[in-house]
């Protein structure tokens, strides 16, 4: 929902659009990979709550910012992956809404990572497992090219570099 920073410039479009649309532009030749951290919901913009998230455009922008780097990979020939975790949670809590208001953070028993390719979910993504993720992803190439969804779910963190690449995998394929 618009904030004060709304009305200094700081819009969806001007950070999730044209701020993206920057980067992409300023990519030098031979860049191997992009990674881009959007929301899950992107594609689900006309079903709860993702319709009440985007009222003011927000996942708008981000679908445009997705498309730019698309668009940007096809032009410079870099692959590219789409993170879309769902609500991130967990320190450091910057932003002033309602998962900083409670410190929500990701359950013990709920570690593990529902890895899924496309928009799905609508669980809660630990900041630290949503990096871990990444790092994982950039050390894989099974999955690129491609929109990839993620949540915490119950169980412990995959443990060995197989099983991150089994889960990988399954995405992939999906």
């Amino acid at each position: 929902f618009p904030t004060k920073k709304w009305f200094e410039g700081s819009t969806p479009e001007a950070i999730d659009y044209q701020g993206v649309q920057n980067v992409v532009d300023a990519v030098p030749a031979g860049l191997k990979r992009f990674q881009l951290v959007t929301s899950i919901g992107i594609e689900r913009t006309e079903q709860m709550p993702f319709k009440l998230l985007n009222s003011f455009g927000v996942y708008d922008a981000k679908r445009k910012g997705e498309q730019a780097v698309m668009d940007g990979a096809t032009a410079k020939g870099y692959a590219w992956q789409l993170i879309r975790p769902g609500r991130l949670v967990g320190g450091p809590y910057t932003n002033p809404d309602l998962a900083n208001l409670m410190k929500a953070d990701v359950r013990d028993d709920c570690q593990d990572v529902a890895l899924v390719r496309g928009d799905t979910g609508v669980d809660d993504m630990g900041r630290w497992s949503c990096s871990e993720v990444m790092v994982e992803l950039l050390e894989n190439a099974a999955a690129v090219n491609m929109p990839l969804s993620m949540c915490n779910k119950k169980g412990s963190v995959p443990q060995s570099p197989e099983a991150w690449q089994a889960m990988i995998n399954a995405a992939a394929r999906a």
